[in-house]
């Protein structure tokens, strides 16, 4: 069984790597790089999230404006349906790709990703985190 990884690598092979560099800079270092990956991961959730809320907006887009009006079957435009929401589905599965790469690096870097509850929803079904669950 793996050990469960408590830090990640950036911290101790920058302190290995630049020795005469003060340790409060390495520290200034880190927080800047991770600051950077926090809100890449955030804003790729965002995007996810948008893309979520466009897939409603597409069936809602083919509905008459008026409640009360009926749906006229020849102005329904099943290949307009079907174009968006591919496109909005794949733009999400990208992002959601892209968000579980974002989080795997980010614990190789820095350790356990502590927002992880908030965003396990929006990564890749066969996502697998670096960190051993332990």
């Amino acid at each position: 069984m793996e050990e469960r990884k408590t830090t990640g690598i950036l911290g101790p092979t920058l302190k290995q790597t630049y020795k005469q560099i003060k340790e409060s800079r390495i520290e200034a270092m880190l927080e800047d790089a991770e600051m950077k990956y926090r809100r890449e991961i955030e804003d790729v959730c965002a995007k996810i999230r948008q893309c979520d809320r466009d897939m409603e907006d597409t069936i809602l887009d083919m509905l008459p404006s008026n409640a009360g009006q009926g749906i006229n079957p020849s102005a329904f435009d099943a290949d307009r349906l079907k174009n968006t929401r591919i496109s909005t589905l794949i733009i999400r599965r990208e992002n959601s790709v892209k968000l579980g790469i974002l989080v795997n690096d980010y614990e190789t870097l820095f350790g356990h990703y502590a927002e992880l509850e908030k965003v396990r929803q929006y990564l890749p079904v066969e996502w697998k985190s670096n960190i051993m669950e332990g």
